[in-house]
């Protein structure tokens, strides 16, 4: 509804009302939202391999608890090389074909090849979750290097500068300032030792989480 023009009301007339930081919802992505993302990031990856194997073995080869200890195995290889994380362990294994196998007994071998992608995703999905949660798989990462010298609003306003984005993107991204974008990338060049955006984004690429990554856009190295 368009406001009338005598309106009081500062946000509709365009002015910029003092706002403190603290006030607003953090829109750095959260441990738990990052860690779903890769999750998610996982689960895909498992469907890809399995794509893989039941074109090269066929879809009835799933009948077979080995031939799904291989499949998380090379799955979990594949994760842990572009997400980073544990290589699988026997524990993993066990864990993960304990999840899978009530799912498989429910169904007959003749109905296998008719089963939708999105049905094994969803369990591909569910194997991530759990095994996450006992522990195990590319869920549990170590932190980064910049966790360790830089404030969570000092990463994401990094982020964004490693992904091209100027001062006053930024700024509108974060719904804060300009001079607020300068103070804290200041900051970030003294905490890291650095002269300027370019060196500031160099470190970032290099010390970042594959997390990290993950939530700023940037493609995986």
């Amino acid at each position: 509804m368009p406001v009338p023009p005598h309106s009081t009301d500062p946000v509709s007339r365009g002015v910029a009302l003092p706002v403190d930081e603290a006030d607003l919802p953090s829109l750095l992505i959260t441990d738990t939202l990052r860690e779903s993302l890769t999750q998610e990031a996982h689960a895909a990856i498992m469907l890809h391999i399995f794509n893989q194997m039941t074109s090269a073995h066929g879809i009835l080869a799933v009948a077979r608890e080995s031939w799904w200890r291989e499949f998380f195995k090379t799955s979990l290889d594949l994760s842990a090389e572009i997400l980073g994380g544990e290589q699988p362990s026997t524990d993993y294994l066990d864990k993960a074909c304990q999840v899978v196998q009530p799912h498989l007994s429910a169904r007959n071998l003749g109905d296998l090849p008719a089963i939708a992608p999105s049905w094994w995703h969803a369990l591909f999905s569910r194997v991530a979750i759990v095994v996450a949660s006992a522990g195990f798989g590319p869920c549990h990462q170590e932190e980064s290097d910049l966790e360790d010298q830089l404030t969570r609003r000092e990463i994401e306003i990094l982020s964004y500068a490693a992904q091209g984005l100027s001062n006053g993107a930024i700024a509108r991204e974060l719904w804060v300032t300009e001079p607020t974008v300068k103070f804290h990338l200041s900051n970030v060049y003294r905490k890291l030792g650095v002269k300027n955006r370019t060196e500031a984004s160099r470190y970032f690429l290099d010390h970042c989480s594959p997390e990290q990554r993950i939530a700023s856009g940037l493609r995986i190295a």
